[in-house]
C-alpha cells in the first residue's frame, strides 16, 4: 500500500480545502449539532453525512488527502460540551469517516488517497504560562490516540502560534505512535502579518527548535493569502532540509454584511500556488480558510503536469534558539559567549538573590546579560540549601518569556532537568554530562535531550577522573559521542569541553594544561567533525587577582579561538580586546599559557606584574534617575527598576508619577506593538510591572485625597467563542490606567450583558471574538443592544473584524450608539480616554 512520504519522494500531494468556512457558508441549522450545540467535531457522530459530504466534494475535485473534522477534539475542549470522556473515540470515529471516503475514492480513480488526522491549537498559550505544557501534553494523547486507533495516515498538528504547543502535541505524537506503523508527523503554523508565530517567533526559530523533534513535514496555513506568505515560504525553504507544506487561506478576510468574504478566485489562487512552486520546493498544497472544492479544483489543474526545477535542499540546521530567535552555531561569530554570571556556584550576587527568594532579582541579573554582549545564558541554580528542582523550573518559566537569547540548563539532574525542558518553547543546550559513573546518568539526561530536542555539553571526565592530557581528553570526547549517538543525539548537537584548570596553583602537572585543553580543541575537528568545543573560560585564571583575571581569560579566550574554539561559558564583560591590552601583560600570559620560562617563573613574573599595574577591567555601573528607572521598568517589563518609587514619591506625588511616567512609557510600549518592534510576551510583561506599580503607588493616592478613579466598563467574548487572549490583554491594558474593568468571561450571552449594564451603567461595552462567526454574531449583540434601549458606546475587536465590516454593518445596526474598531488593546484605551 502506497504512503504518504513514498509519494512526496517523487511528486507534491494535493491536500483538501476548509472544513470550517465550508461548513458555514451552507447555514445548517443548529439541530445538525444534536444534543451539543457548536461543537463541530461532534458532527462526525451527530451528522456524519455532512462531514462525508465535505470531504467527498473535495475528494471529487482533486485533493489526495483529505483532513479529519477533528481540529479542537482535545478533552479539555470537549468538556465545554460535556464529552471529554468521549475524546479518543470522537477522534477515531472521525478518522474512520474520512477513511470511508478516501477508500471510495482511491478505488474510483486507482489514486491513492490518505487521511490527515487535524490537531489544532487550542486557545491556551504554554509560553505565555495560560495552561501547562504536561496538560496539553495528556491532552494530546488522548486525541492522538483516537486518530492512531483509526488509522490515520499522517498527523496534522496545524494552525499552530507557539512552540511550546507544538513541542507538546509532537512529543505526544511520538509516545502514541505504533512501532513499526508510525505515520508521518506534519506541522503547519500560521504567520503575524510581520511574519512570526503569535508569540513573537521568527521562522529561524521554528526550524531551530522543530527541526531536532523528528518531524516529517514544516509549513504555513491560515493568516492570509499565497502571495502574501510567498517572501516568507522561501525564507523557510531556505534553511528547512524536510519536506515544505502550504495552504494558504483564499485571501484576507473581509467582513461584509452578508458574511465573511475571502477574496481569491479558485483561478487566481491556482495560477499563485503554481508560481510559487517555481522558486519554492512545496511537497504538500492545498487551502485553508475561504477555500472551496473548485479551488482545490483549480490549483489541481495549475500544478498537474507542471515542470519544477530542481531544488537544491538546505544542510540541517545546527541552531540554539528562544522563544524570539535563534543562534546558528555554524555561522554566529567565534566564540560564542555564554553569559555566567546567573550560577549560584560562581556568582556571588546571583546566589543571594537566590537564597534571599528574591527571583525578580535573579531574572534582572540574567537579562542584564543581553546587554553586555552575551549569545546564551548559562542558568545554575545547583547550590546547599537551595530546591534546584523547584528553582530552575521557576526561573526558566521567566526567562522564556523574558529573555531573548537561549538558555543553557546548567544541571546534572535529570528530574530538574527535564522539568525545565518542558516550559522551553526554544531549543536549550543542556549543560552536562560526563562518564564519571561509566555513563549511567549520561544515559538518562541524553534521553531527555533526545525527547525535547535539546543540545549537550560533555565534559572530558570519566571513571578515572578529569583528563589531562590531549590524547585522553580526545579519547573520551570520542566515548562521549558514540554514546550520544547510541541514544539518538547526533554528533552537531554535541558540545565538548575539554576543561579549563586553573594556571593559578603553581601545581608542576597543572602547569601545561592550557596547552593540552588547546591541542585537545584542535584535535577534535580531526575525529568528530560535526561536534563544537566549549570551554569554562574563567578557570584558568581562578585564584589570581581580580585585576588579573580579565587579562589571562582574555589572551587565553583568543589562543582558544584561533585553536578551533566554538563556545565559552564566560562574562562578556570581563573579556578586553586584546589591541587594548598593554603589551608586557599580553606577553607574560601567553608564557603563562604556554609554559614558557626563558624570562623566569611565568607565574610569578604574572603575579608581580598585576601587584603594581591597576586595570580597570569592569564596566561603570549605569546610574539612572528614580524616574529614569521607573520608566525603563515600563519599557522594558523589568519589575526589579521598580526598586526606586520609593525616592520617586520623595520627589513627586503619586498621581503626578503615573500621568507624567508611568502611562506614557504604557503608551510607547503599545506604540511599538503596534509597528510590530516588540513581541506580545513582552507587552504582557511591560502591563504586569505596569499594574504592580499602581498598586504600589495605591496608599499614597489615597493619602492624598483619593485613588485615581475612571470609567467603568465591561468586557465579554462572544458567544460560541472561547478564545481570550485578546479580551485578557485590553482588561490588563485598561485596569493599568485606572479603569474598572468588569470581566464577564467567554461565550456570553447577549441577555447576561443586557443585565450588568443595565445594572453597571458602564461607559462602555467592549466585544471579543476571534472566530468568523463571532463577528458575524456581533451583529445580533448590538441589534439586541438597540432593541433594548442602550445607547453605550460598543468597542469590537478580533482577528475577522475589519474597520470596513464595523463602519458598514455593525454600526448601522446599533443606530442609538456608536460602535467603535479597535485593532489593539491601546485603540480600546484611546478610545475610552476621548
Amino acid at each position: 500500500m502506497a504512503k504518504i512520504l513514498d509519494i512526496l519522494k517523487k511528486r507534491p500531494l494535493m491536500l483538501d480545502g476548509a472544513m470550517g468556512t465550508t461548513l458555514m457558508a451552507k447555514n445548517y441549522g443548529p439541530e445538525i449539532f444534536g444534543a451539543h450545540p457548536g461543537c463541530f467535531d461532534y458532527l462526525v457522530r451527530s451528522a456524519p453525512e455532512v462531514i462525508s459530504e465535505i470531504h467527498s466534494a473535495f475528494l471529487e475535485n482533486g485533493a489526495e488527502i483529505i483532513e479529519t473534522d477533528s481540529f479542537s477534539a482535545v478533552p479539555r475542549l470537549l468538556a465545554e460540551h460535556s464529552l471529554a470522556g468521549e475524546c479518543e473515540k470522537l477522534n477515531e470515529e472521525a478518522v474512520l469517516l474520512a477513511k470511508k471516503a478516501a477508500a471510495f475514492y482511491t478505488e474510483k480513480t486507482g489514486i491513492p488517497r490518505f487521511v490527515s488526522a487535524s490537531i489544532g491549537p487550542g486557545d491556551k498559550l504554554p509560553s505565555l504560562g495560560q495552561i501547562s505544557y504536561k496538560e496539553l501534553y495528556e491532552g494530546y494523547r488522548c486525541q492522538i490516540a483516537g486518530l492512531i486507533s483509526g488509522g490515520a495516515d499522517m498527523l496534522q498538528i496545524e494552525t499552530a502560534q507557539d512552540l511550546l504547543q507544538i513541542k507538546a502535541a509532537v512529543a505526544a505524537a511520538h509516545a502514541e505512535q505504533k512501532a513499526g506503523h508510525e505515520v508521518p508527523i506534519y506541522v503547519s503554523v500560521t504567520l503575524e502579518k510581520n511574519g512570526t508565530l503569535l508569540t513573537g517567533s521568527p521562522i529561524a526559530a521554528v526550524v531551530s527548535a522543530l527541526w531536532p523533534l523528528g518531524i516529517d513535514i514544516l509549513g504555513f496555513n491560515c493568516g492570509n493569502g499565497p502571495e502574501a506568505l510567498s517572501p516568507y515560504l522561501a525564507e523557510l525553504a531556505a534553511i528547512w532540509p524536510g519536506y515544505i507544506g502550504f495552504y494558504p487561506n483564499a485571501g484576507l478576510p473581509q467582513t461584509t454584511p452578508s458574511g465573511l468574504l475571502y477574496p481569491e478566485s479558485p483561478a487566481e489562487m491556482g495560477t499563485h500556488i503554481a508560481e510559487i512552486m517555481q522558486k519554492i520546493p512545496l511537497s504538500i498544497v492545498g487551502g485553508c480558510c475561504g477555500t472551496s472544492p473548485q479551488h482545490i479544483a483549480a490549483i489541481n489543474q495549475a500544478i498537474k503536469g507542471q515542470n519544477r526545477p530542481e531544488f537544491a535542499r538546505p544542510a540541517p540546521p545546527v541552531m540554539l534558539s528562544s522563544l524570539y530567535g535563534a543562534l546558528d552555531i555554524e555561522r554566529a561569530e567565534k566564540p560564542i559567549m555564554i553569559a555566567e554570571r546567573t550560577n549560584a556556584t560562581g556568582s556571588k550576587a546571583f546566589r543571594k538573590t537566590l537564597l534571599s527568594g528574591k527571583l525578580d532579582d535573579s531574572l534582572a541579573i540574567l537579562l542584564d546579560q543581553e546587554q553586555k554582549g552575551a549569545h546564551a545564558i548559562d542558568l545554575s541554580v545547583a547550590y546547599a540549601g537551595l530546591d534546584e528542582e523547584a528553582l530552575l523550573k521557576e526561573l526558566t518559566q521567566r526567562a522564556n518569556k523574558s529573555s531573548r537569547l537561549p538558555l543553557v540548563l546548567d544541571s546534572t539532574s535529570p528530574k530538574a532537568l527535564e522539568e525545565a525542558l518542558m516550559l522551553y518553547s526554544g531549543r536549550a543546550l543542556i549543560n552536562s554530562i560526563n562518564l564519571e559513573d561509566g555513563g549511567q546518568k549520561a544515559k538518562a539526561i541524553l534521553k531527555l535531550a533526545q525527547k525535547y530536542g535539546a543540545m549537550v555539553i560533555a565534559l572530558t571526565i570519566d571513571e578515572a577522573g578529569m583528563a589531562k592530557k590531549a590524547a585522553e581528553k580526545l579519547d573520551i570526547a570520542r566515548r562521549l559521542i558514540t554514546l550520544a549517538k547510541a541514544e539518538g543525539v547526533p554528533e552537531e548537537a554535541i558540545f565538548i569541553d575539554f576543561l579549563t584548570f586553573t594556571l593559578a596553583s603553581g601545581e608542576e602537572s597543572l602547569k601545561t594544561s592550557a596547552m593540552e585543553t588547546l591541542e585537545a580543541i584542535k584535535g577534535l575537528h580531526e575525529i568528530c567533525p560535526k561536534a563544537h568545543t566549549v570551554l569554562g573560560l574563567s578557570n584558568i585564571s581562578f585564584g589570581l587577582s581580580a585585576k588579573s583575571r580579565p587579562i589571562l581569560n582574555s589572551v587565553f579566550l583568543y589562543e582558544a579561538k584561533k585553536a578551533g574554539l566554538a563556545a565559552a561559558i564566560v562574562n562578556p564583560a570581563q573579556i578586553l580586546p586584546l589591541k587594548k591590552l598593554p603589551e608586557e601583560a599580553k606577553k607574560i600570559a601567553l608564557n603563562l599559557i604556554y609554559n614558557r620560562a626563558e624570562d623566569g617563573d611565568p607565574l610569578e613574573l604574572f603575579i608581580k606584574l598585576f601587584s603594581d599595574i591597576e586595570l580597570a577591567a569592569k564596566d561603570e555601573p549605569l546610574t539612572l534617575s528614580p524616574a529614569e528607572s521607573v520608566k525603563l521598568a515600563i519599557l522594558r517589563g523589568r519589575e526589579d527598576l521598580l526598586k526606586a518609587l520609593p525616592d520617586l514619591l520623595a520627589e513627586k506625588p503619586a498621581e503626578a508619577i503615573l500621568s507624567d511616567i508611568l502611562l506614557p512609557a504604557m503608551a510607547e510600549v503599545g506604540e511599538k506593538m503596534g509597528q510590530g518592534k516588540i513581541e506580545l510576551p513582552f507587552v504582557l510583561k511591560s502591563a504586569e510591572v505596569m499594574s504592580k506599580a499602581t498598586k504600589l503607588l495605591e496608599p499614597h493616592f489615597a493619602a492624598a485625597g483619593g485613588e485615581p478613579s475612571g470609567p467603568k466598563v465591561i468586557l465579554a467574548t462572544v458567544r460560541g467563542d472561547v478564545h481570550d487572549i485578546g479580551k485578557n490583554l485590553v482588561k490588563m491594558i485598561l485596569q493599568n490606567n485606572g479603569i474598572k474593568v468588569i470581566d464577564l468571561g467567554i461565550k456570553v450571552p447577549i441577555e447576561r450583558i443586557l443585565e450588568v449594564a443595565k445594572a453597571e451603567k458602564p461607559a462602555a461595552i467592549g466585544l471579543s471574538g476571534l472566530l468568523v462567526s463571532s463577528a458575524m454574531a456581533m451583529i445580533d449583540y448590538v441589534k439586541a443592544f438597540k432593541e433594548a434601549g442602550l445607547t453605550i458606546p460598543v468597542l469590537v475587536g478580533g482577528a475577522a473584524l475589519t474597520p470596513d465590516f464595523t463602519e458598514e454593518t455593525l454600526a448601522p445596526a446599533y443606530p442609538g450608539g456608536k460602535v467603535f474598531y479597535c485593532k489593539d488593546a491601546f485603540d480600546d484605551l484611546r478610545y475610552i480616554k476621548s
